[in-house]
């Protein structure tokens, strides 16, 4: 009986370390197949790569420098800038201003082709409206 546990036991344990060398066999010489995950990986770069691009040749960049241009000129002018819209899928931009009278006539080149539109405001100034 003893000899028959004792056996039992000696190829339990022979047929758990062969199980566990399987097993770290396996692992060792198992190599994942990642072709598809680079490719995807590859696809999703380009693709925002194409994006970036396009973000960057938005009409978005251009209207907020001339809005910072226009805010410069009228900050030191003692103007304000009151409306800048965008229409016609970015073609068109309409913008009006408080300015001083002084400035209505022109003369500042970052506000040429301005034109005063009638009536004066309660604080003394003109509004003008200028397009591109």
């Amino acid at each position: 009986v003893t000899w028959s546990i004792t056996a039992s036991g000696i190829v339990t344990a022979a047929i758990a370390i062969l199980f566990i060398l399987a097993i770290n066999f396996i692992t060792i010489t198992y190599k994942p197949n990642l072709k598809k995950a680079q490719q995807n990986s590859t696809q999703a770069t380009v693709e925002l790569m194409n994006v970036a691009t396009q973000t960057l040749q938005n009409e978005s960049l251009k209207h907020m420098i001339r809005i910072q241009e226009l805010l410069d000129v009228l900050g030191d002018n003692d103007g304000t800038l009151t409306k800048y819209e965008v229409t016609d899928k970015g073609n068109t931009v309409v913008w009006e201003a408080l300015v001083p009278q002084a400035f209505s006539a022109g003369g500042v080149p970052a506000l040429a082709g301005a034109r005063p539109l009638p009536g004066i405001a309660s604080d003394g100034r003109v509004t003008i409206q200028g397009t591109r």
